[in-house]
């Protein structure tokens, strides 16, 4: 599916690297409105608000960089996967899954890896990090089941369908 940039993407670290519209997989029926004072870094036709960051160091995807042809192909099976395919009336289509992957993941992985390559770069380096903080009753994860993962000396937290790498709240 189509995401494109927005003008602060171009000068983002992590996003830099997108050149206009690109073909990213995305798997969601549901959205979410920006926090307040953050910066709005992708949109697509389906979803108003793909990506933002926080700060310098928190950043929101409802994209999905990280997938595989077999990662999407299981998916693409789990039973409450194809229950929610059918609920979306047709925006997501396994067919045009199954015929585009092969077409757009070599693209997909190398934004992944600039991406997450990126990240891992500069998370040995803070100094250009701040170090906000979600306030309560404006978090982005609003009533969303929240996982934590620690890595060394930041955080993953992951959402719902929003990725929230925070280099900084340890």
């Amino acid at each position: 599916y189509d995401v494109t940039p927005t003008m602060d993407a171009e000068e983002d670290p992590l996003l830099a690297e997108f050149q206009g519209t690109e073909k990213i997989f995305q798997w969601h029926g549901e959205t979410f409105d920006l926090p307040t004072r953050t910066t709005h870094l992708a949109f697509s036709p389906i979803c108003a608000n793909q990506a933002f960051r926080y700060g310098g160091n928190i950043y929101g995807f409802q994209f999905h960089l990280e997938v595989d042809e077999p990662m999407i192909e299981r998916w693409l099976r789990v039973v409450e996967n194809r229950r929610e395919i059918t609920s979306l009336g047709g925006k997501i289509d396994p067919a045009a899954i199954r015929r585009d992957t092969p077409l757009h993941l070599a693209r997909l992985q190398q934004l992944g890896n600039q991406v997450f390559g990126e990240f891992i770069d500069f998370s040995g380096d803070k100094s250009w990090a701040v170090k906000p903080s979600l306030p309560a009753n404006n978090s982005a994860s609003g009533d969303m089941n929240i996982q934590v993962s620690k890595a060394g000396d930041y955080e993953i937290v992951v959402q719902s369908c929003i990725a929230l790498i925070n280099l900084d709240w340890c």
